[in-house]
Order: C-alpha cells, then structure tokens, then sequence
C-alpha cells in the first residue's frame, strides 16, 4: 500500500505557531507529522479575527497582543 495521510490509532503531532498578528487579527500556520517521522502529512494555515456580538470587527486587547506574541517567541 503507498502513503497515507494517517490511520485510526496513528499518533499525529500538530504544530502551531502564530505567524502573524495585527490589531484585530492573527494567523496561525500548523503542519502535522505521524509521531516518529520528520515528514510532513499536511500544511494550513487560519486567519482569525476579533468581533464583537454584532460581527463586527474590534481590536484584540493589548494585553492579550502582548501575551500572545510573548509566547510565540519562545
């Protein structure tokens, strides 16, 4: 049988790491791994954003910006 991306009981690793972030958004870039192997299974990528109950977009607090990027660096 050739590759395949995972099987029921494979142990899959995901990476996540904040790649960008602004005031009302953030993207994250993630790529999973079979627990043991270097190689790459999949790759993607999400864009959030902060809204408020009406949907409409609000700046992320600052203290959060901050926390968020602290941890990113390390």
């Amino acid at each position: 049988m050739g590759s395949y991306l995972g099987r029921y009981n494979d142990l899959l690793l995901l990476d996540t790491q904040l790649t960008d972030i602004s005031g009302v958004k953030m993207t994250f870039s993630h790529i999973m791994k079979r627990e043991g192997s270097e190689k790459e299974l999949v790759r993607g990528m999400v864009t959030l954003a902060s809204v408020n109950s009406d949907g409409r977009p609000v700046r992320l607090p600052e203290n959060i910006r901050a926390m968020l990027k602290m941890g990113n660096e390390q």
